[in-house]
């Protein structure tokens, strides 16, 4: 029981230290964030959209995870397609991957780290923020122009080949 109380006490410290780790990363680079529910969120200006990231770390799992939903949601008509779209999009990403709720239509980005017994670094939290910018900023439009009939599956399976 010691062992385990122990195990959870520097899992909570390495958390608070991963932390504001990640807050200092953002300061040294004056990105204006937002605390919330021990959530740090930021927004970053696109091509095409505002795109709002979530940065949150997971004591109980020992995770740095950073998420973002799509600022749109997609129709029934198109959440087949989308589905497909999401899992042909997912066997080309090294790290990262999309999320898609089937049933309320939403999509959302997803990259983690693990830092059981460690601290990140905060050249990884660069790492994390820039494929998840690029990633997002690559596929944001394709999702959001299958959904509205404006893209078939053939045309971003070409994109997806041609890049």
């Amino acid at each position: 029981k010691e062992i385990i109380n122990y195990q959870n006490m520097e899992l909570k410290k390495q958390a608070k230290q991963n932390f504001k780790t990640l807050c200092d990363y953002l300061d040294e680079r004056n990105y204006k964030y937002r605390i919330e529910k021990d959530n740090i969120v930021f927004s970053f200006f696109g091509d095409d959209l505002t795109i709002e990231l979530w940065f949150s770390v997971d004591e109980n799992r020992a995770l740095i995870n950073l998420n973002s939903t799509m600022p749109y949601r997609i129709p029934r008509k198109a959440r087949n397609d989308i589905a497909l779209a999401v899992c042909a999009v997912n066997w080309m990403l090294g790290d990262g991957d999309f999320d898609f709720d089937y049933l309320n239509g939403i999509i959302c980005f997803r990259i983690t780290s693990v830092y059981r017994d460690s601290i990140i670094s905060k050249q990884s939290f660069e790492y994390m923020l820039r494929t998840a910018a690029s990633t997002i900023e690559r596929y944001n439009d394709k999702f959001f122009y299958l959904s509205q009939g404006k893209m078939t599956l053939e045309e971003l399976a070409l994109f997806m080949v041609e890049d």
